[in-house]
């Protein structure tokens, strides 16, 4: 299963840090309003799109569990939330209002752990559910396997430096960029699988 992820940092206007807001999500370039460009992406590669939220906030929750873990507030350092709940929740209109951390948490956003510890447990429709994607049909999203992953040509792979290279070197440079030529245009992707990255396995 495949999540087009833009991250975005918490904002505070006081030093009480009790509440911040997200402002950059109506971020917009020359090819339109991010958020827009991040569902033309996810769409197109049969995935979700989300955002990943950077906080920190002066506050403190009950002890929560979630796919049998337990967790507390610091879990939330960071989120994921499902970038058409934004979009849907808070247009970007004339005075538009940015969402808050207290609108967002402790729910419908989730710890970044359930990606890799819960979601491989759970059907696409439980995904669905559990990122209030209620819109979406477990059909569109596609199967990756390995394979499809490692020859998508639209990557390539970072290498470690050596020690002993100079890293001002163009060619090494040139290691860290990506070469999507789509409107959103993520440089680096992370796969996640329960089990060894072999031939025979999907990549969940």
């Amino acid at each position: 299963v495949f999540f087009a992820i833009q991250a975005k940092i918490i904002y505070h206007n006081n030093q009480r840090l009790t509440n911040g807001d997200y402002r950059q999500m109506k971020h917009h370039n020359q090819n339109g309003y991010q958020i827009d460009l991040l569902e033309k992406y996810a769409s197109k590669k049969g995935g979700l799109p989300l955002y990943l939220l950077y906080n920190f906030v002066n506050l403190s929750f009950d002890k929560k569990e979630m796919c049998e873990i337990e967790f507390g507030i610091e879990q939330f350092g960071c989120s994921i939330i499902n970038a058409l709940y934004i979009k849907q929740n808070f247009p970007i209109i004339k005075n538009w209002k940015a969402p808050t951390f207290n609108d967002l948490h402790p729910s419908p956003a989730l710890p970044w752990f359930v990606i890799p510890c819960c979601f491989h447990y759970k059907t696409k429709k439980e995904i669905l559910e559990m990122l209030s994607f209620k819109d979406n049909s477990p059909d569109s999203l596609k199967n990756y396997n390995i394979d499809e992953i490692r020859g998508d040509k639209d990557w390539k792979e970072i290498l470690q430096f050596d020690n002993d290279s100079n890293n001002d070197d163009e060619e090494d440079k040139s290691k860290f960029d990506s070469i999507m030529s789509l409107d959103f245009s993520p440089k680096y992707r992370i796969i996640v699988s329960p089990n060894p990255l072999s031939k025979d396995n999907k990549v969940k």
